[in-house]
């Protein structure tokens, strides 16, 4: 993901979770429609527990409010909750993470996703890894490609 697409706020929320949870790694999201809305997944998302420490979607050619779904695990908050597995669904709710951007409808264009995600276990030595990925979504809101 090229870092000039990302406002300035979820640029923020990727750098605090390599400083925090230690996040350097990169994965690639799947990006596929699931139940008339789009889903995410990766293979380590279905292998272990997770917890989702900061997220969301901004539009790619976008001047100003850009960011459609921002989400955030409170920095007082020690109440980490690794009952995550599986995909994540555009919009859906975490327990003890706060939207900071609630979902709004996706218009034709291209998007980036990105979550910064911990581990409940380890695998192959890591403890997290920020996801990303980009799609298009057409004038129907529905999922393009990538």
């Amino acid at each position: 993901m090229n870092p000039r697409y990302l406002p300035h706020t979820l640029l923020s929320v990727v750098l605090a979770c390599t400083a925090v949870a230690g996040c350097s790694e990169s994965e690639t999201l799947e990006v596929f429609s699931c139940d008339d809305s789009i889903c995410f997944t990766a293979p380590a998302l279905s292998q272990t527990n997770y917890y989702v420490h900061s997220g969301g979607i901004s539009r790619s050619d976008c001047d100003s409010d850009c960011i459609y779904w921002e989400v955030l695990t409170p920095g007082d908050d020690n109440a980490i909750n690794y009952q995550n597995q599986g995909e994540i669904k555009y919009g859906q709710s975490f327990e003890h993470i706060q939207v900071t951007t609630p979902p709004r409808a996706l218009k034709q264009g291209r998007y980036n996703v990105s979550f910064n995600i911990g581990y409940a276990s380890s695998l192959n030595g890591k403890r997290g890894a920020r996801f990303s990925a980009t799609f298009t979504v057409d004038g129907n809101g529905n999922l393009t490609g990538s």
